[in-house]
């Protein structure tokens, strides 16, 4: 633990103000909050000179107070279910790089796919007043993202746009990727296309992929009742799980599409374990693109999504939002790839 700094007669000094960086710059305490909340048209003389009395006192700006008479920080929220994996963590490396750029802080919360969870987030950040927050929401049901907007809070919704957002969103359709991910299969010969998703997790995301899932098994007239939900978790070892349960059950599929790379790449596992040839013998698709798609073996079929680039993109939206400009569009939709590899 670190020591607390005492003036030549023990005392602990007073903790310096805006006030005393001013006096010691020379300039106004106006000039001083302009300076350290990084606002244009500032001499840049003066503000190396604010910068240096700051250092030299070791002024720390008060971000909080000063969002008392703002309403807001120069705090944005972001709330996703997980950063467990590669899908989620390079969505918020984008928002946190584009914020950075325009010196504002990122905050990151966890849902862990749970809505309860989720809601207690939103209550929490909100009462820090951030100027805006970014979402990957968990459920259809998004009361509590939706009161914001009219308090003055705009939101971000991230990695879907087929769900009517709330306020604005940026990402891609769940639904048409695993409907042209389901088509690509049945081109490849396939019929008994298996779709498999956790249980654990219920998103809005998986639903509209098992969405565009069914509607290909329909228009493509696959063999019905292969949908799934089974009880693993989001990692390989519940790839394993999931296609142990499969097998034992003796469906007689020829392709399976898991809604996450992770999990499909964990089946792969299982398949080598028991010498099934994959695609021969059964094609294995995912979702994703984690980098482990391209280096496992057999290389796995996945669906390609933008992942850095929707936190980028949503950051864009947000700053614009928050410097008073409109944005030609509420939901963004920066697309997806199917990328055709050796498992399917």
């Amino acid at each position: 633990m670190g020591r607390v700094k005492r003036d030549a007669e023990g005392a602990v000094p007073p903790v310096p103000t805006m006030a005393d960086v001013a006096r010691a710059a020379q300039v106004s305490v106006m000039t001083v909050s302009r300076v350290l909340r990084g606002a244009m048209y500032v001499d840049e003389g003066t503000g190396e000179k604010v910068k240096a009395a700051a250092a030299k006192l070791g002024y720390v700006p008060n971000r909080l107070a000063g969002s008392l008479s703002s309403r807001s920080t120069a705090i944005v929220a972001a709330i996703v279910p997980t950063i467990a994996n590669s899908l989620f963590a390079d969505t918020v490396q984008g928002l946190s790089d584009e914020l950075g750029r325009r010196g504002i802080q990122l905050m990151l919360g966890c849902s862990a796919y749970d809505p309860e969870l989720e809601n207690s987030l939103i209550s929490t950040t909100v009462s820090w007043r951030p100027a805006g927050i970014v979402a990957v929401p968990v459920r259809e049901n998004r009361a509590e993202l939706a009161l914001l907007p009219a308090r003055g809070v705009p939101v971000i919704e991230v990695w879907d746009i087929d769900s009517k957002p709330v306020d604005a969103c940026v990402g891609y359709s769940n639904f048409q990727a695993a409907y042209a991910m389901t088509r690509h299969l049945h081109e490849q010969g396939y019929r008994r296309i298996a779709f498999v998703r956790s249980s654990r997790t219920g998103d809005i995301r998986t639903a509209n992929r098992s969405r565009g899932y069914a509607t290909a098994v329909e228009e493509f007239e696959l063999a019905p009742g292969l949908h799934f939900e089974i009880d693993y978790p989001l990692a390989t070892s519940g790839g394993v799980i999931a296609m142990r349960w499969l097998l034992e059950r003796k469906l007689g599929l020829d392709a399976v599409f898991f809604s996450n790379d992770i999990v499909a790449i964990g089946a792969l596992y299982e398949c080598r374990r028991r010498r099934i040839a994959v695609p021969r013998n059964l094609a294995i698709a995912g979702f994703g693109d984690f980098d482990e798609a391209s280096v496992c073996v057999p290389a796995l079929t996945t669906v390609r999504v933008p992942r850095y680039e929707i936190g980028r993109r949503a950051a864009e939206m947000l700053v614009a939002r928050l410097d008073g400009k409109s944005t030609r569009s509420r939901r963004v939709d920066l697309g997806f790839e199917l990328v055709r590899r050796e498992s399917a």
